[in-house]
């Protein structure tokens, strides 16, 4: 009888458990190297990765970095993106994945980027070379979406993105 009530006490401590297997995780994600024309490079491109799991599902993934001028990945962009991310005042090259856009879709993050000031713009040219790359391939990242974020000066309201989907600790991106 002992042995059937521990074994019952158990299994609804473990059903209890299981309504917070919600987890973000932050970590780098490193771009090794690149190359544009007859040029090559070694120096990485550094993404700051934010991830959102339910049980063991990454349900989002998010990737953000910033492309300066001074960086060799700054070739990668079409004339037209260079001018986008000029006129901005703050900006991110942003690679989303989502499991199910029904339950977290991109729309609602750029939607959450929005209320921070941050439009979101087109980066095709950029997104071919970063679809292309080895690490990506390696990575399985032919199922995300690379996009450009934008801190206009007349919308600004803060720097930072702060991030709340359902049943998630809510995160904030700077």
């Amino acid at each position: 009888m002992v042995k059937i009530t521990f074994f019952i006490i158990l299994i609804s401590l473990g059903g209890c458990a299981n309504l917070s297997k919600n987890l973000v995780m932050k970590e780098e994600f490193d771009l090794r190297g690149g190359k544009f024309g007859n040029q090559q490079w070694d120096q990485p491109l550094v993404f700051e990765r934010t991830s959102w799991y339910s049980e063991l599902t990454m349900m989002y993934d998010l990737l953000l970095t910033r492309v300066s001028e001074q960086s060799p990945f700054w070739q990668w962009l079409s004339n037209a993106e260079k001018e986008s991310i000029k006129s901005c005042q703050a900006h991110y090259v942003a690679v989303a994945y989502t499991q199910d856009s029904k339950k977290i879709s991109h729309s609602s993050f750029k939607s959450m980027a929005l209320e921070a000031g941050y439009r979101s713009f087109a980066l095709t040219q950029f997104g071919n070379y970063l679809q292309l790359h080895p690490d990506f391939a390696k990575n399985s990242f032919h199922l995300y979406s690379v996009f450009g974020l934008c801190l206009e000066p007349e919308r600004a309201q803060r720097d930072d993105i702060l991030v709340q989907f359902p049943n998630f600790k809510e995160v904030v991106l700077k």
